[in-house]
């Protein structure tokens, strides 16, 4: 039932999902990952949710640096 479900709200979606991630590493310190949700469902050739992140920890700590400062 909830996987049709969530198949359903997929197949409506239309927007592009951003959003900014904190994440435990495995040794133990924190990454910070940006990232993006599309809905490829309807791509004949993909028929799927494309999930891209990629790692922003070194610009979130610079802000940080930089915030300090001001």
């Amino acid at each position: 039932m909830l996987r049709r479900n969530t198949e359903n709200a997929f197949q409506n979606l239309i927007l592009l999902y951003l959003f900014l991630l904190e994440v435990n590493h495995k040794k133990r310190h924190s990454v910070w990952l940006q990232g993006t949700v599309s809905n490829k469902l309807n791509d004949k050739d993909i028929k799927g949710i494309v999930v891209n992140l990629r790692d922003v920890t070194e610009k979130i700590n610079a802000n940080r640096k930089l915030e300090k400062f001001n």
